[in-house]
This record gives C-alpha cells, structure tokens and sequence, in this order.
C-alpha cells in the first residue's frame, strides 16, 4: 500500500494536477473571502446587482472563446511537438476572439443604451466589459492543451490577488459596488497579459490580414460547437440573471449566497474537466481500451471526492450560510441543503461529457445541450414568477438529471459501438 502511495505521489499526471489543483483552489476561495465584505459595505441587494452584472459577462465570454476551450484544446493537444503548427492555431484562435470582441462590445453599449433595466445600473455593466478585454488576452485554453498547468496557476493566482487587492482597498462604500466588476477585470487583464508575453518568446506569435481570414474561418467551421457551448453557459449563468431581470436584485443576492457556495464544486469539476480532457483525447491516439481504463479511475475517484465533500457541507451548512449573510439563514441553508444534489449530479454528467467530445460526437452533443437549455430555461421562468427559489434549485437538478441519460443514450446506442 506504501509503494502504491508513493507511486501516485510521484506519477507525472498527479504532480501536474497538484499544481492545478492549488492554482484552482486559490481562483475558488478568493472571491468567497471577499464576499462577506462586499454584502457588508455594499449591502445583499447591491452584491445581487454585482452578481447579475458578473453573470452577464461570463455569460459574453462563451461567445469570446467561440469553443477554442475544445476545439483548440483539443488540436494543440494532439499538434503539441509542433510548435509551428501550435503557433498557427494559437493566433488563427485569437483572431477569432478579437473579431468576437469587437461585434460584443458594440451589441452590448447598444443593449445597455437601449434597455431600462441596464441603463440602471449602466456604469456597473459598461465596466464590466474589461472582463471580456481580460478573457481575449488569456492564454489558458493553449496552456490547457500543452498541459503547462503551473502557467495557469500563475495566471489564477496573479488575477486574484489583485482583485483582492483592489475590493478591499477601494470598495468603502455602498455606492463602490459599480466597481466591483472593474476590479476582476483589472486582475484578468494584468495577469493573462503577462503570461501572454512570455509565451511569445517561445511561440513567436503572428498576426497578419491572412490569420484574420483564417480567424473568420475558425468561426465558421466551429458554429456548431459554439452553439451547443452557448447552451451550457445559458445553463450556468441564466437561472441568476433571471432571477435578477424577472426577480428582484434581494432575490439575486440571496441564490448568489447559495450559488457561489455551489459553484466552488462546479467550477472544480469544469476544472477537473479540463484537466483530463486533453490527456483523454490524447490517449485515444494510443487505444481505446486504456483510455476508457483512465477515464473510469479518474472520474470515478473524483466523484467519491465530491459526495465526501457534500457530506461535510451538509453537516455544516447552517455555519456556512451564516459566514456570508445574517439574514434568512435558515431559510438559505435549506435552499443548500437542496442544491447539494447539483455537484453529485455534475459528477455524473461531466465524465460523460468528456467522452461524447473525445469521440466526435460533437452534433448530438449540440442537440442535447440545446434540449437542456430550453428545458431548464423554462422551468426557471415558471419557478421565477412564483418567486420561488427553491424551484430553481429543482429546475437545475432536473435539466442536469436529464442531459446525463441524454449522453449515455449517445454512447451506447448501437452505432456508436465499437
């Protein structure tokens, strides 16, 4: 058992996930040190304004990646002893996020000109479009696909400090919560920058008229997979924006107190996702049988992670809640109670997910995605004219119940065999 230890202790894969892991643990437990502070000084119902607005622009973001956290991963993984051939994906990829940039910015000044609801708080939007600024310059999905984890440890690190950094220097006020955003932003900016510029030594990056064809390209070819990326941010970000466009701003800042709680196993297991999901893709190169051997221990493991993990916050839900907000706790701790189930269920679904892309599937995973989004969408807008936040939980867990027998349907029916 001894030896068994020291040899997962010392396998390469384990070492680059340990960086990974603390880089990523870092990103998940800054804003939650920060989040106490911010409802104190601004007040629940601004930080349910900061949470929509926040929402918002990672929502815009799916349309900056434009599927490069697959499709691009996926060939710099495979293309990785070429570093000519990486450095063509790479500037063709962020050809295509700069020309998205642009068309985002003008839609988004239009819709917060146009609309009531954002001219409210116009300023809190517009500032939270350095966010999409900061996510053209990132270079994680590239460092994702030559498996350069500490670089990305660096990049959440350096990002999230600053943001710290700045929240608690600057925001002393109610009214400092339109700046909220500008801070992330600001972190994202400095720290993908940084990065950016040193890989450009290694790389030597082009940018000419002919990748900006080629970027125009890229968006043609991976509108499908765009799509069904845009139905699974719909499904992350459209139940708080709901909440605060049909709801109330209270309401938002109250599921954001669950939420962001939730979100910490979420984001992880996204993380986990991209993790492993170049190494699978890579391996399937190699054989089909050891790949499968690989995805089963590894997701297998981290689901047994994951339900240990909602066991302790079940145990201690009613402390937690009370750590970011002194209102409604018991209320708030039953809604966690409830949404506890999200991170089991993603546990499930995501390992899922990874082999439906690894293996090509990539239309029926459009169509699954799309089915889910329009589920979820409407059974979030029933729950929100009843103001009932408990049926939003429930709408999620539904939509993510079914996506998951929607994937394995996908890779076991006949055809897909092999």
């Amino acid at each position: 058992m001894q030896q068994l230890f020291k040899k997962i202790l010392l396998h390469k894969q384990f070492q680059k996930l340990g960086i990974y892991g603390f880089g990523q643990l870092f990103n998940l437990v800054t804003p939650l040190l920060v989040m106490p502070y911010i409802i104190a000084v601004c007040g629940i119902e601004n930080y349910g304004n900061i949470s929509v607005s926040l929402a918002f622009a990672f929502f815009m973001l799916v349309f900056i990646d434009y599927g490069s956290e697959i499709v691009s991963v996926r060939e710099v993984s495979i293309n990785r002893a070429d570093p000519a051939k990486v450095s063509k994906i790479f500037s063709t990829t962020q050809a295509a996020k700069f020309i998205m940039l642009l068309i985002i910015i003008g839609f988004c000044l239009l819709l917060f000109s146009l609309v009531p609801y954002f001219r409210q708080n116009y300023l809190l939007y517009i500032l939270s479009l350095t966010i999409l600024i900061g996510q053209v310059l990132s270079p994680v999905w590239l460092l994702q696909g030559l498996e350069k984890y500490s670089l990305i440890t660096i990049i959440n690190i350096t990002s999230k400090i600053i943001y710290v950094f700045l929240v608690l220097l600057l925001v002393k006020t109610g009214t400092d919560f339109i700046y909220v955003n500008l801070y992330w932003g600001l972190g994202m900016i400095v720290s993908n920058l940084s990065i950016l510029l040193y890989l450009q030594n290694s790389y030597k990056f082009k940018f000419s008229r002919t990748i900006l064809i080629e970027g125009l390209k890229y968006l043609e070819e991976n509108f499908k997979i765009f799509i069904s990326q845009v139905s699974t941010s719909l499904q992350l970000y459209l139940p708080l924006m709901l909440i605060g466009w049909f709801g109330s701003s209270l309401l938002a800042g109250q599921f954001k107190v669950v939420e962001q709680i939730i979100v910490i196993f979420r984001t992880y297991l996204l993380l986990f996702f991209n993790f492993i999901y170049p190494n699978i893709c890579f391996q399937l190169q190699e054989g089909f049988k050891k790949t499968i051997r690989y995805w089963s221990i590894a997701n297998g493991a981290n689901l047994a992670f994951i339900v240990f993990l909602m066991i302790l916050v079940f145990v201690f839900r009613i402390d937690i809640v009370g750590h970011f907000s002194e209102e409604n706790v018991e209320m708030l701790s039953q809604l966690l109670q409830i949404a506890l189930l999200i991170p089991i269920v993603q546990a499930l679904q995501i390992p899922l997910k990874q082999l439906v892309l690894a293996l090509g599937h990539t239309h029926h995973y459009v169509l699954a995605s799309i089915m889910q989004t329009v589920l979820v969408v409407a059974l979030i807008i029933i729950s929100i004219q009843n103001f009932n936040l408990f049926a939003v939980i429930y709408s999620i867990i539904i939509s993510e119940t079914i996506i998951s027998f929607a994937y394995l349907y996908i890779l076991y029916k006949p055809k897909n065999k092999t």
